[in-house]
């Protein structure tokens, strides 16, 4: 206690130190933290452009321009630039595009747009030579502008090829046929067959259908041939005694 009153004065001047250090370790905390929230704020209306090609689905000789917004926010008064002129597949430059000579006004997140851009049959290794580069310019949902470039390169769409049919087309078939088979039976095209007799009986009598066709086909002398088989079988079975019979069928 005599040294605390002796050295108060340094004790005091010492925990003001302290206190200093902490206020301010205690502020720049706070200051990283406020900013790493202003941040992941940022990041969630901050969207990102996406410019690239894609083959035509189920086509892959059709090349489409795809313009999508990958990111969480949306992306407004979008416009875009090419460095030359680009024939596209209507013969048009691809400056003189709609979606290039007007701008995008809004481009949701996980929105996109497909342009049909040109079809590389006899044209890609023309198109490889030189990529085509586009620039895009747009606005977050605070008002700041972002620009991008991106390179397009044909060279990509070398060796490509669908194996199989595209789901959606097999989907869109099956719905055409199941609609067709509907329409037929709805027009008496096609009846529905309900069977008013147990499966075994109708089985026999389709059985039965079928054979006599097959009588009908066969000529005179072959039916006569049939004919007396059958008798002589018949006889044959006459002539068994019946315990015979009966101690054969045991025996079996």
């Amino acid at each position: 206690m005599h040294w605390l009153e002796v050295n108060s004065g340094a004790v005091a001047a010492l925990s003001s130190v302290l206190l200093t250090v902490i206020t301010i370790v205690y502020v720049y905390l706070t200051g990283r933290l406020v900013k790493e929230s202003q941040e992941m704020r940022a990041a969630i209306l901050q969207p990102e452009l996406a410019i690239y090609l894609h083959p035509l689905e189920g086509s892959p000789n059709f090349i489409i321009l795809r313009i999508e917004n990958v990111g969480a926010g949306p992306a407004r008064k979008i416009q875009l630039k090419t460095d030359r002129p680009f024939e596209t597949a209507h013969t048009k430059d691809l400056r003189e595009v709609g979606i290039f000579r007007k701008g995008i006004s809004y481009l949701a997140p996980r929105q996109r747009i497909d342009h049909f851009l040109v079809s590389v049959i006899g044209k890609l290794e023309e198109l490889v030579k030189r990529p085509l580069l586009i620039s895009a310019s747009y606005n977050d949902a605070a008002g700041k502008a972002h620009t991008q470039e991106f390179v397009l390169d044909f060279g990509e769409m070398e060796n490509l090829a669908w194996i199989g049919k595209p789901p959606l087309q097999e989907i869109a078939g099956s719905i055409k046929q199941i609609q067709g088979d509907f329409g037929r039976v709805a027009t008496g095209f096609n009846k529905l067959h309900v069977l008013t007799q147990p499966l075994a009986n109708y089985n026999r009598s389709i059985e039965a259908q079928t054979l006599a066709w097959r009588l009908e086909s066969l000529s005179q002398e072959q039916i006569t041939e049939i004919e007396a088989l059958v008798a002589k079988k018949e006889q044959e079975r006459e002539s068994i005694p019946p315990s015979d019979a009966v101690g054969g069928e045991g025996n079996a």
